[in-house]
C-alpha cells in the first residue's frame, strides 16, 4: 500500500473553534479550517465536500475524547492470536481511589485469544502537571474475575505532542519517572511498581500493517515491574497467600516495550519482548472506523 499525499486541502468547520494556532504536528489550524495530513488509501480516498473535524485537546496521537470510533487490531499474546477492539466510552467517572474523579475512558476488548481473552478499561487524562497522556486507572474483566488498578501518582504514557516529532534519536528523560498502581480485587489490595529505565524516540519510521502503510512515530520503552509472585503466577493469589502467612517472593521482570503511533489516529503498532528477547505480545492494526484518518473512511 502507498501513500497518497493531500497537499494543501483544507476542510472547513460547521461550527468554529477557537483552537492553538500550532498543535505541535501534523495538524495545523488555518483561521477556521484544518489541513488534513496524508493518508493512506488501498486504491482512491475520495473526500466528501465538507468533513467536519472537532478539535483533539486531549492527545493529537490518541483521540481519546473523540466519539463513535474503533480501532481493530490483529493480536497475539503468548503465542496465541486473537483480535482486539478499542473504543471510546466518553468522559466518565473513575474507579475509587483514583487522583481524579473523571477521565476518559477506552475499552480494549480481546477475542479468540484463549486465557488472554477478556476487557481491559483505561481512564486518561492530559491535564495533570506536564502535557501529556496519563493512565490515572485501569481496570482488567476476564476469566470470572475483575482487578482493578489506580495510579497513586499518575505519570504520562505519552509525552506531548510537540515532542512525537523529534529527531531521532532523542531520549526521552521526561517520562524516565516510576509509576506505582494500587491493584485491587475485592477487598484485598497490592502494589504494582514499574520503575521506567529508559524512553528512546526514534522519529518518523514507514510501517505497514494490515490497515496500511503509515508515517508512524516510533518509541521504546524499557521498563523493570515487580509483582508479587506465587506458584501459580496470579499476584492477587500471591496476596491471599500472604495474608494467610504462606511464603511469598517479589519478582522483577525486565519488558521491553515498542509502539507506533500516527497522528489523528493513535497506535498502529506494539510489541512486547521479555529481556531474554522472547516476544511476549504483539498488537498490529487491521482497520478502524470513525475517525477522518482511517484508511476505512472513503
Amino acid at each position: 500500500m502507498w501513500w497518497v499525499w493531500l497537499i494543501g486541502c483544507t476542510v472547513g468547520l460547521d461550527d468554529p473553534v477557537d483552537p492553538p494556532t500550532d498543535t505541535g504536528v501534523g495538524v495545523r489550524v488555518t483561521g477556521d479550517t484544518f489541513e488534513l495530513p496524508a493518508v493512506p488509501t488501498g486504491d482512491t480516498f475520495d473526500l466528501p465536500d465538507e468533513v467536519v473535524i472537532p478539535p483533539i485537546d486531549c492527545h493529537l496521537f490518541h483521540p481519546v475524547e473523540w466519539s463513535d470510533w474503533t480501532r481493530t487490531y490483529d493480536v497475539t499474546i503468548d503465542e496465541v492470536s486473537g483480535t482486539e477492539v478499542h473504543a471510546p466510552q466518553g468522559y466518565e467517572a473513575t474507579p475509587s481511589g483514583a487522583a481524579v474523579g473523571e477521565a476518559w475512558k477506552v475499552t480494549e476488548e480481546i477475542t479468540g485469544a484463549g486465557s488472554s481473552n477478556g476487557t481491559v478499561t483505561r481512564w486518561m487524562r492530559c491535564d495533570l502537571g506536564e502535557t501529556g497522556l496519563y493512565e490515572v486507572a485501569w481496570r482488567r474483566a476476564g476469566g470470572g474475575a475483575t482487578v482493578t488498578a489506580v495510579a497513586d501518582d499518575p505519570k504520562p504514557v505519552l509525552p506531548d505532542a510537540s515532542h512525537m516529532d523529534a529527531t531521532p534519536p532523542a531520549v526521552a528523560d521526561h517520562l524516565s519517572e516510576n509509576n506505582r498502581f494500587s491493584v485491587s480485587k475485592g477487598i484485598y489490595t497490592l502494589t504494582l511498581r514499574q520503575n521506567v529505565d529508559s524512553v528512546l524516540y526514534h522519529g518518523i519510521e514507514e510501517v505497514t500493517v494490515p490497515a496500511g502503510t503509515f508515517d508512524a512515530f516510533h518509541m521504546t520503552s524499557i521498563y523493570t515491574e515487580w509483582t508479587a509472585n506465587a506458584q501459580s503466577g496470579d499476584p492477587i493469589l500471591a496476596l491471599l497467600q500472604q495474608l494467610l502467612g504462606a511464603s511469598v517472593s517479589t519478582t522483577a521482570e525486565e519488558k521491553q516495550v515498542d509502539a507506533w503511533y500516527v497522528e489523528g489516529l493513535g497506535m498502529i503498532k506494539e510489541k512486547v519482548l521479555l529481556s531474554t528477547g522472547e516476544t511476549v505480545s504483539t498488537r498490529e492494526l487491521r482497520s478502524c472506523s470513525g475517525l477522518p484518518w482511517c484508511p476505512d473512511e472513503q
